[in-house]
């Protein structure tokens, strides 16, 4: 009940600064969500790289509630007129409605995934118990990563508690709020468009519906990627505002992975477009071409700083240099990627075929988009002996765009990803659905956009049903993926437990020995694990004691240990010579070690 309560409250903060810019800055009711959260996360980050994190939150959740008294007060006066049906439109509707089904299905649920423990879940941890963005202090490993997710969950347990699933909820209302952009364009009077739109953005969501129980930035970074480009197109008679409305976004981008980087380009190059023939249809020359220009120097200036203040933030906060980093970009790597000839010539034709992989859900709803943009084609030059121009452009744009993002893929498998994963393809699964997401979000907006136009109700429906099959193809492919991952039986209901009870011993910092031979292919899994879980280096893990070396090894880290975790038992001489008989916690006691009750 009182966590509900915190939530209420929280939401009640948002909506005092979502009617602000209802109110204020005019803004279609479909972008609040995304510009909100956006703008949020900006204005964290820009005061976490000054150390002014815990005050900033503070100061925009009781903003939040002074923006929505003084709302109120006006509206009783009379002097703020409030269009009720703008404001409840269906993308507002859209959005409530989603975020109180996803916080249902998210209640109570635990990270297992593993790149929650080796990163995405750690930060958030961190930042939530240090108040403040990760330092040298923190475990954090993967530190030159941007942290613009992880701020914006930061403000969410800053106000309702620390809890997992309270923070996948966070990550959820960003998915969300890129969704709810779909809605744009969408009114009351026209039912069977705002059908059609949710069917688009529920196929949207299944494709990636496994992504919501964990902390992978991925899908959030897809969900909100294409959302200036609807905004960019909404506003396209009014740049200014296009602009503004679109700034935060364009940030949070950079923020939340360095491939946002990619797709800040894109949109900055469809926005300049879109300015450019606003100001060119009334009047075109030298001196009207300044201001677009001005404006999109603008639009990539602002990302820029933002980045290079992260930069500036990570030079100061740790003491490893960027160069050291994983994935960074150093003319070392540029010039010499240091991977076989081999692997050089036959990278192309990997990624083609790994593409087209017939058991991929990601390249069968690749095909069944493009199925869906052929069709609509097929519609429109067979309905109105011509193509909408919109559709034109938007498929070239969409095109370019594929063709983009696959090329700088290349280049980050030769020159950037050291070699041992760039052989297997690591997370190409991951990073190609998300330029199917993107393309795919705004090829059904357009299709859906030039659909609602049409007149004739048996066209209408014959070809709302072709679509709405098509868009709903991740649904049908992925619809178990909808199970809630429970974390009984998993390595992690095992140590969560364990560690709790050596919390309760009261033993500071204690060194823990973790032992489990069903971890042996893990990946490191289990490390990262213990890592989180401790929010500490102090222990070590042994997979497996069955020849000398790794029976010296794990003689040796039983007496540095505090306790040893038997994670799972194996009969090995190592353990039973030393009364270690069943899985459990066993605690130091002198040179031998006890269970610990």
């Amino acid at each position: 009940m009182e966590t509900a309560l915190q939530f209420g409250l929280l939401f009640l903060s948002f909506a005092g600064w979502g009617l602000a810019a209802f109110t204020v800055l005019k803004m279609n009711s479909a972008f609040i969500p995304v510009f909100l959260l956006s703008a949020v996360t900006v204005v964290l980050f820009g005061a976490g790289t000054i150390h002014f994190l815990p005050e900033a939150a503070w100061a925009l959740y009781v903003g939040g509630f002074v923006a929505l008294a003084l709302f109120l007060f006006f509206a009783g006066r009379g002097k703020c007129a409030l269009d009720k049906k703008q404001l409840l439109s269906p993308g507002a509707v859209f959005f409530a409605v989603s975020t109180i089904i996803l916080m249902i299905l998210l209640q109570g649920l635990y990270f297992i995934h593993y790149d929650n423990f080796s990163h995405w879940a750690l930060i958030v941890k961190e930042m939530y118990l240090m108040d403040g963005l990760p330092d040298d202090s923190t475990v954090i490993t993967f530190q030159n990563y941007p942290p613009g997710t992880a701020v914006f969950i930061y403000y969410v347990l800053k106000f309702v508690g620390y809890g997992e699933s309270y923070a996948l909820m966070a990550q959820g209302l960003l998915v969300l709020s890129g969704l709810t952009a779909l809605f744009a364009f969408t009114t009351w009077k026209k039912p069977s468009y705002i059908i059609m739109t949710c069917i688009a953005a529920t196929g949207l969501f299944f494709l990636e519906f496994h992504r919501i129980y964990n902390l992978l930035v991925d899908f959030p970074l897809a969900m909100i990627a294409f959302t200036p480009v609807i905004i960019a197109y909404y506003y396209r008679t009014d740049w200014k505002r296009s602009i503004w409305t679109t700034v935060p976004i364009l940030v949070l981008l950079i923020l939340i992975k360095d491939s946002g980087k990619l797709f800040l380009v894109i949109n900055v190059l469809f926005i300049t477009g879109m300015m450019l023939s606003s100001v060119w249809k009334k009047e075109k020359g030298w001196k009207k071409t300044l201001a677009p220009g001005a404006a999109a120097a603008v639009l990539a200036g602002v990302p820029i700083l933002f980045n290079l203040l992260w930069g500036k933030y990570t030079e100061t906060a740790y003491r490893s240099s960027y160069a050291e980093n994983k994935f960074a970009i150093t003319p070392s790597k540029l010039f010499d990627p240091e991977k076989g000839s081999e692997f050089i010539q036959t990278l192309l034709l990997k990624m083609i075929t790994t593409f087209i992989n017939w058991e991929s859900t990601g390249f069968i709803t690749f095909l069944a988009l493009s199925a869906a943009c052929v069709a609509g084609l097929m519609l429109f030059r067979i309905y109105s002996r011509s193509i909408p121009r919109m559709l034109i452009y938007t498929f070239t744009f969409l095109i370019g765009a594929f063709l983009l993002y696959m090329t700088s893929l290349y280049l980050m498998y030769l020159f950037l990803m050291p070699e041992k994963e760039a052989v297997v393809l690591a997370g190409f699964g991951r990073y190609t659905v998300t330029i199917i997401l993107y393309t795919g979000a705004i090829g059904m907006g357009a299709l859906l956009l030039e659909w609602s136009r049409i007149k004739q109700p048996a066209v209408k429906t014959v070809s709302a049903v072709i679509f709405a099959l098509l868009f709903l193809t991740p649904v049908y492919l992925n619809y178990d993926q909808t199970a809630r991952p429970e974390l009984q039986d998993t390595v992690r209901a095992k140590v969560k437990p364990a560690l709790e009870r050596i919390e309760e011993d009261e033993k500071e910092n204690a060194r823990i020995l973790y032992y489990s031979p069903k971890s042996q292919e893990d990946s490191g899994y289990l490390h990262f694990l213990a890592t989180y879980e401790q929010l500490s280096e102090n222990h070590a893990t042994i997979k497996s004691c069955s020849n000398d070396v790794q029976k010296k090894q794990f003689r040796s880290e039983l007496k540095k240990a505090d306790y040893l975790v038997i994670v799972d038992h194996d009969n090995s001489s190592c353990l039973t010579t030393a009364s270690l008989d069943a899985d459990g916690i066993y605690k130091r006691d002198g040179a031998t070690f006890k269970r610990l009750q």
